[in-house]
């Protein structure tokens, strides 16, 4: 996290459930890259509250992330670092695809609400 101070990102310890909704309310993606070296929270329950906020998800296909959301957002294959360049096209994709991010919209939050 060293390496990126000063770079337009800001790391959190432990926040708040409304720190988390005020944070997406605000967000137009969610990049989540998803490189686990250890296990990990395989459901992605914060992919699932970005697509109740209407947040574009721009992920990693690792763990189970392609079967469980990889219909409904922007995806690269795993590993991350041998897909770094798509998933930042994918990312730069997502903030500028206005008519496939609407439609997505509809599919996420309909989801989300179920």
């Amino acid at each position: 996290m060293r390496r990126l101070e000063g770079k337009c990102l800001v790391c959190h310890e432990s926040v708040s459930r409304e720190r988390i909704r005020d944070e997406m309310s605000t967000s137009s993606v969610l990049a989540y890259p998803l490189d686990p070296v250890r296990y990990t929270e395989t459901f992605g329950v914060t992919v699932l509250e970005a697509f109740a906020s209407g947040v574009i998800p721009v992920l990693c296909t690792a763990d189970c992330f392609g079967e469980l959301w990889g219909e409904m957002s922007y995806t690269v294959p795993a590993p991350y670092p041998e897909h770094k360049d798509e998933f930042l096209n994918q990312t730069i994709m997502a903030l500028r695809d206005d008519a496939e991010s609407q439609r997505l919209f509809n599919v996420r939050t309909d989801y989300a609400k179920r």
